[in-house]
């Protein structure tokens, strides 16, 4: 009962610092220099989002003329015969990205936690220095790594009893949504992790000292201070991981096993849209299925858009 109500009075008080701060930044006005950097940064960010979709929607004219959204409930995809449904690939590529946002959050909190918290700041500075050597390795080293380690270890896990969990047999070749979604999470880790440190870096020290003097454990402090007054720098990570992983291509596309049947599983081999274009696009002739790729490029960037948008309201309300 004592460290809740401590902890609510240091809250009101650090709450209370903007406060008496903001009537002085509302009284000063913007110089010349401040108003040509925000229009020029404005004018940029709107460029980049009309060359983009411009350039979709152009190429994806004649799919949307023949279909419309129609593809989006349909899971038949056959260019011979004109016939594109693209349910299989959106629900793949939600799979692998949540797949990997599960497992490499945790993770990414417990290692921020060590880093920030719990070790020597000189061992921190160099297992930082690892984790960002770990987010500059490109994408066709882990895809590599996936198909020679990964891939071969599931398959080996099949077999020694979790077959069951695929009555179909698929799973035995290893190449699978979960063989993607693992691969991904390897890949957002370092980013996650990054914005974390960071975030748990900006905790006021005299509040832990506090919550110390009050007689609460590391488990308390770790979970009800650090984490608890960061929910919104987790979430804004998490969603920034998450479409990371929503647009990566080469790993998964060596490890997902590029199947355009619908999975059962997530031990099934699957597809997802980034991993479909890349396999295609090269090959592709007729005008409709060059169309129905410019039409699935949009439907990513769409649902990307969709999630930072849910991410952006998520921290809003959480600060």
């Amino acid at each position: 009962m004592k460290i809740t109500l401590t902890l609510k009075i240091l809250e009101n008080i650090y709450k209370e610092i903007p406060n008496k701060l903001s009537p002085l930044r509302k009284t000063r006005s913007m110089s010349s220099f401040e108003t040509l950097v925000t229009l020029i940064a404005f004018s940029i960010v709107i460029g980049l989002y009309y060359a983009y979709l411009s350039a979709l929607l152009k190429g994806a004219m004649p799919a949307f003329q023949a279909f419309g959204w129609r593809p989006l409930l349909e899971t038949g995809w056959n260019p011979v015969n004109d016939s594109y449904g693209v349910l299989t690939f959106v629900l793949g590529t939600l799979a692998t990205s949540i797949i990997a946002i599960a497992i490499s959050l945790p993770f990414s909190i417990a290692v921020s936690l060590f880093i920030s918290e719990y070790t020597h700041p000189r061992i921190g500075n160099w297992l930082r220095g690892i984790i960002d050597m770990l987010a500059a390795i490109p994408s066709v080293i882990y895809g590599l790594w996936g198909i020679f380690v990964l891939v071969p270890l599931l398959r080996k896990m099949m077999a020694l009893g979790l077959s069951f969990l695929n009555p179909n047999g698929t799973a035995s070749f290893g190449f699978s949504i979960l063989a993607a979604g693992i691969l991904l999470s390897l890949m957002i880790l370092p980013i996650q992790t990054n914005i974390f440190i960071e975030a748990f870096e900006t905790v006021p020290q005299p509040l832990l000292e506090g919550m110390y003097a009050l007689g609460a454990t590391e488990w308390e402090v770790s979970s009800q201070i650090i984490v608890g007054t960061t929910k919104s720098s987790i979430v804004g990570g998490s969603m920034l991981s998450f479409g990371r992983a929503l647009g990566e291509t080469i790993a998964v596309t060596m490890v997902i096993g590029n199947s355009i049947r619908m999975p059962t599983s997530i031990f099934d081999p699957g597809q997802t849209i980034s991993s479909l274009i890349a396999n295609e696009f090269a090959e592709a002739s007729g005008k409709l299925h060059l169309a129905m790729l410019f039409e699935l490029a949009l439907i990513l960037l769409l649902i990307t858009a969709i999630f930072n948008v849910l991410g952006t309201i998520l921290v809003h309300k959480l600060k």
